[in-house]
Protein backbone atom coordinates (compact mmCIF):
# COMPACT_ATOMS: atom_id res chain seq x y z
CA UNK A 1 0.00 0.00 0.00
CA UNK A 2 1.33 3.52 -0.64
CA UNK A 3 0.58 6.33 1.32
CA UNK A 4 2.12 9.59 2.77
CA UNK A 5 0.59 9.56 6.57
CA UNK A 6 -1.02 7.41 8.22
CA UNK A 7 -2.93 8.41 10.90
CA UNK A 8 -4.50 7.00 14.17
CA UNK A 9 -7.52 6.41 12.99
CA UNK A 10 -6.10 4.64 10.10
CA UNK A 11 -3.90 2.01 13.00
CA UNK A 12 -7.15 1.34 14.78
CA UNK A 13 -8.57 0.33 10.62
CA UNK A 14 -6.07 -1.78 10.57
CA UNK A 15 -6.26 -3.15 14.20
CA UNK A 16 -10.08 -3.59 13.69
CA UNK A 17 -8.96 -6.53 10.68
CA UNK A 18 -6.34 -8.30 12.18
CA UNK A 19 -7.72 -8.62 15.77
CA UNK A 20 -8.39 -12.33 15.41
CA UNK A 21 -4.86 -13.35 14.27
CA UNK A 22 -1.85 -13.99 16.74
CA UNK A 23 0.30 -12.31 14.28
CA UNK A 24 -0.44 -10.46 10.48
CA UNK A 25 2.04 -8.51 8.48
CA UNK A 26 1.36 -5.54 7.00
CA UNK A 27 3.97 -3.59 4.20
CA UNK A 28 3.45 -0.02 3.23
CA UNK A 29 5.14 1.97 0.65
CA UNK A 30 5.87 5.84 1.31
CA UNK A 31 7.54 8.75 -0.17
CA UNK A 32 9.74 11.50 1.17
CA UNK A 33 8.57 12.94 4.03
CA UNK A 34 5.74 10.77 5.38
CA UNK A 35 5.34 8.42 8.41
CA UNK A 36 2.75 7.57 10.73
CA UNK A 37 1.38 10.26 13.28
CA UNK A 38 1.79 9.61 17.18
CA UNK A 39 -0.75 6.36 18.24
CA UNK A 40 -0.90 3.38 20.53
CA UNK A 41 -2.13 -0.07 19.93
CA UNK A 42 -2.15 -3.25 21.75
CA UNK A 43 -0.33 -5.52 19.89
CA UNK A 44 3.79 -6.12 19.99
CA UNK A 45 4.98 -4.60 16.77
CA UNK A 46 8.57 -5.66 14.90
CA UNK A 47 9.15 -2.57 12.38
CA UNK A 48 11.71 -3.28 9.36
CA UNK A 49 13.01 -0.97 6.99
CA UNK A 50 14.98 -2.91 4.47
CA UNK A 51 17.71 -0.13 2.66
CA UNK A 52 16.12 3.37 4.48
CA UNK A 53 16.33 4.93 7.55
CA UNK A 54 13.59 5.81 10.00
CA UNK A 55 13.36 7.62 12.83
CA UNK A 56 11.03 5.70 15.77
CA UNK A 57 9.51 8.51 18.54
CA UNK A 58 8.58 7.63 21.75
CA UNK A 59 8.26 9.00 25.47
CA UNK A 60 11.33 7.73 26.53
CA UNK A 61 13.17 9.03 23.55
CA UNK A 62 13.81 8.37 19.71
CA UNK A 63 15.29 5.15 17.92
CA UNK A 64 17.14 5.98 14.25
CA UNK A 65 17.08 1.92 12.69
CA UNK A 66 19.41 1.88 10.06
CA UNK A 67 19.14 -0.35 6.70
CA UNK A 68 18.89 -3.87 7.49
CA UNK A 69 17.71 -3.46 10.68
CA UNK A 70 14.30 -3.67 13.01
CA UNK A 71 13.49 -2.12 16.39
CA UNK A 72 10.96 -4.15 18.78
CA UNK A 73 8.15 -2.28 19.91
CA UNK A 74 6.25 -3.70 23.21
CA UNK A 75 2.53 -3.36 23.09
CA UNK A 76 0.71 -0.05 24.39
CA UNK A 77 3.97 1.77 23.93
CA UNK A 78 2.78 5.50 22.34
CA UNK A 79 5.05 5.90 19.17
CA UNK A 80 5.43 7.65 15.81
CA UNK A 81 7.63 6.98 12.78
CA UNK A 82 9.33 9.90 10.54
CA UNK A 83 11.16 9.70 7.48
CA UNK A 84 13.20 11.55 5.48
CA UNK A 85 13.51 9.78 2.00
CA UNK A 86 11.33 7.32 0.55
CA UNK A 87 10.86 4.47 2.45
CA UNK A 88 9.45 0.68 2.41
CA UNK A 89 7.64 0.05 5.62
CA UNK A 90 7.17 -3.89 6.31
CA UNK A 91 5.46 -4.58 9.91
CA UNK A 92 4.82 -8.29 12.50
CA UNK A 93 1.74 -7.10 14.75
CA UNK A 94 1.63 -9.54 17.16
CA UNK A 95 -0.86 -10.75 19.93
CA UNK A 96 -0.51 -9.42 23.14
CA UNK A 97 -1.37 -12.92 24.32
CA UNK A 98 1.56 -14.15 22.67
CA UNK A 99 4.56 -11.47 23.47
CA UNK A 100 4.25 -11.97 27.38
CA UNK A 101 8.17 -12.86 27.78
CA UNK A 102 9.44 -10.37 25.12
CA UNK A 103 11.50 -7.24 26.24
CA UNK A 104 8.54 -4.17 27.70
CA UNK A 105 10.91 -1.50 26.49
CA UNK A 106 11.62 -0.99 22.73
CA UNK A 107 15.03 -2.75 21.82
CA UNK A 108 16.84 -2.82 18.14
CA UNK A 109 16.59 -6.15 16.15
CA UNK A 110 19.95 -7.53 14.24
CA UNK A 111 17.92 -8.88 10.90
CA UNK A 112 18.99 -12.11 9.88
CA UNK A 113 18.76 -13.51 6.66
CA UNK A 114 16.32 -15.67 8.34
CA UNK A 115 14.63 -13.21 9.55
CA UNK A 116 14.10 -10.88 7.10
CA UNK A 117 12.67 -13.46 4.54
CA UNK A 118 9.96 -14.30 7.33
CA UNK A 119 9.26 -10.56 7.73
CA UNK A 120 9.10 -9.76 4.38
CA UNK A 121 7.08 -13.24 3.69
CA UNK A 122 4.60 -12.45 6.23
CA UNK A 123 4.20 -8.54 4.94
CA UNK A 124 3.68 -9.51 1.97
CA UNK A 125 0.47 -11.99 1.90
CA UNK A 126 -3.04 -10.74 3.08
CA UNK A 127 -3.43 -13.70 5.53
CA UNK A 128 -2.58 -13.01 8.81
CA UNK A 129 -0.08 -16.19 10.17
CA UNK A 130 -2.66 -18.42 12.52
CA UNK A 131 -0.91 -21.46 12.16
CA UNK A 132 1.07 -21.81 16.17
CA UNK A 133 3.90 -23.28 14.51
CA UNK A 134 4.67 -20.62 12.59
CA UNK A 135 4.43 -18.21 15.34
CA UNK A 136 6.28 -20.34 17.45
CA UNK A 137 9.67 -20.25 15.21
CA UNK A 138 9.20 -16.82 14.55
CA UNK A 139 9.82 -16.00 18.45
CA UNK A 140 12.55 -18.76 18.35
CA UNK A 141 13.96 -16.24 15.90
CA UNK A 142 13.64 -12.67 17.33
CA UNK A 143 14.78 -14.06 21.00
CA UNK A 144 18.08 -15.43 19.08
CA UNK A 145 18.27 -12.12 17.82
CA UNK A 146 17.78 -9.95 20.51
CA UNK A 147 20.60 -11.65 22.31
CA UNK A 148 22.63 -9.31 20.11
CA UNK A 149 20.65 -6.64 20.22
CA UNK A 150 22.67 -3.86 22.55
CA UNK A 151 25.80 -3.86 20.09
CA UNK A 152 23.47 -1.39 17.63
CA UNK A 153 23.52 2.13 19.27
CA UNK A 154 19.87 3.08 18.27
CA UNK A 155 18.28 4.67 20.61
CA UNK A 156 18.77 8.61 21.67
CA UNK A 157 16.89 9.28 25.14
CA UNK A 158 15.41 13.09 25.82
CA UNK A 159 16.44 14.57 29.07
CA UNK A 160 13.97 15.97 31.58
CA UNK A 161 16.53 18.87 33.27
CA UNK A 162 15.68 22.50 31.62
CA UNK A 163 19.25 23.20 31.14
CA UNK A 164 20.10 19.83 29.75
CA UNK A 165 17.25 19.47 27.68
CA UNK A 166 17.50 22.91 26.31
CA UNK A 167 21.94 22.24 25.30
CA UNK A 168 20.40 18.59 23.74
CA UNK A 169 17.51 20.20 21.50
CA UNK A 170 19.82 22.90 20.08
CA UNK A 171 23.11 20.89 19.38
CA UNK A 172 20.30 18.00 17.71
CA UNK A 173 19.10 20.91 15.70
CA UNK A 174 23.04 21.51 14.38
CA UNK A 175 24.82 18.79 15.17
CA UNK A 176 28.20 20.27 13.60
CA UNK A 177 28.03 22.42 16.77
CA UNK A 178 31.87 22.15 18.24
CA UNK A 179 31.27 24.13 21.12
CA UNK A 180 32.82 23.08 24.46
CA UNK A 181 30.90 21.96 27.27
CA UNK A 182 31.89 25.14 29.30
CA UNK A 183 30.67 27.13 26.47
CA UNK A 184 27.34 25.11 26.10
CA UNK A 185 27.56 26.17 30.19
CA UNK A 186 27.50 29.83 29.82
CA UNK A 187 25.01 29.87 27.24
CA UNK A 188 22.31 27.40 29.19
CA UNK A 189 23.11 28.80 32.50
CA UNK A 190 25.11 26.29 34.29
CA UNK A 191 28.89 25.11 35.28
CA UNK A 192 30.27 22.58 33.09
CA UNK A 193 30.66 20.90 36.19
CA UNK A 194 26.46 20.50 36.53
CA UNK A 195 25.99 19.70 33.28
CA UNK A 196 28.62 16.87 33.10
CA UNK A 197 26.75 15.24 36.24
CA UNK A 198 23.13 15.65 34.94
CA UNK A 199 24.40 14.21 31.64
CA UNK A 200 25.61 10.70 33.39
CA UNK A 201 22.62 11.25 35.65
CA UNK A 202 20.08 11.48 33.15
CA UNK A 203 21.31 9.66 29.86
CA UNK A 204 23.99 7.42 31.26
CA UNK A 205 27.10 8.98 28.90
CA UNK A 206 29.53 11.89 29.29
CA UNK A 207 28.72 14.84 26.97
CA UNK A 208 31.29 13.54 24.23
CA UNK A 209 29.73 9.98 24.23
CA UNK A 210 26.32 11.50 23.80
CA UNK A 211 27.79 14.04 21.26
CA UNK A 212 29.33 11.23 18.81
CA UNK A 213 26.18 9.29 19.09
CA UNK A 214 24.05 12.26 17.74
CA UNK A 215 26.62 12.51 14.92
CA UNK A 216 26.17 8.70 13.91
CA UNK A 217 22.60 8.91 13.99
CA UNK A 218 22.58 11.76 11.95
CA UNK A 219 25.33 10.56 9.71
CA UNK A 220 23.33 7.18 8.91
CA UNK A 221 20.55 9.51 7.94
CA UNK A 222 22.98 11.31 5.41
CA UNK A 223 24.65 8.81 4.05
CA UNK A 224 21.78 6.95 3.17
CA UNK A 225 20.46 9.63 1.11
CA UNK A 226 23.85 9.37 -0.80
CA UNK A 227 25.82 12.01 0.36
CA UNK A 228 29.72 11.28 -0.07
CA UNK A 229 31.56 10.36 2.92
CA UNK A 230 33.83 13.32 3.18
CA UNK A 231 30.67 15.63 2.60
CA UNK A 232 28.85 14.04 5.75
CA UNK A 233 32.48 14.42 7.94
CA UNK A 234 32.37 18.14 7.28
CA UNK A 235 28.70 18.78 7.37
CA UNK A 236 28.48 17.07 11.01
CA UNK A 237 31.72 19.27 11.98
CA UNK A 238 34.58 16.17 12.00
CA UNK A 239 38.40 18.44 11.62
CA UNK A 240 39.21 15.30 8.72
CA UNK A 241 37.34 12.54 7.04
CA UNK A 242 39.57 10.03 8.44
CA UNK A 243 38.42 10.98 11.85
CA UNK A 244 35.11 10.51 10.82
CA UNK A 245 35.50 7.30 9.29
CA UNK A 246 37.49 6.12 12.46
CA UNK A 247 33.91 6.92 14.94
CA UNK A 248 32.46 5.30 12.38
CA UNK A 249 34.07 2.03 12.38
CA UNK A 250 34.50 2.10 16.00
CA UNK A 251 30.52 2.47 16.90
CA UNK A 252 29.19 0.24 14.00
CA UNK A 253 32.49 -2.45 13.39
CA UNK A 254 32.36 -0.82 9.87
CA UNK A 255 33.35 1.62 7.54
CA UNK A 256 30.40 3.96 6.04
CA UNK A 257 31.45 1.91 2.25
CA UNK A 258 31.41 -1.49 4.17
CA UNK A 259 27.98 -0.53 6.24
CA UNK A 260 25.96 0.41 2.86
CA UNK A 261 27.97 -1.83 0.50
Amino acid sequence: MQTRIITAQDVEFFESRISPAPMVGLAFEFPAGGGVEPHVHPYGQVLYGGEGIMCVDTPRGTWVVPPQRAVWIPPMTLHAVRLRASFGMHNLLISPHVVADLPKTCEPLVVSNLMRELILRAASTDEPLLRKRHVDKFFEIIRDELEFSDEIPLSLEIPRERRLARLCTEFLREPSDNRTLQEWGDHVGASSRTLSRLFTRELNQTFDEWRRHVRLQEALYRLAEGRAVSAVANELGYESTTGFIEMFRKSLGRTPGQYFA
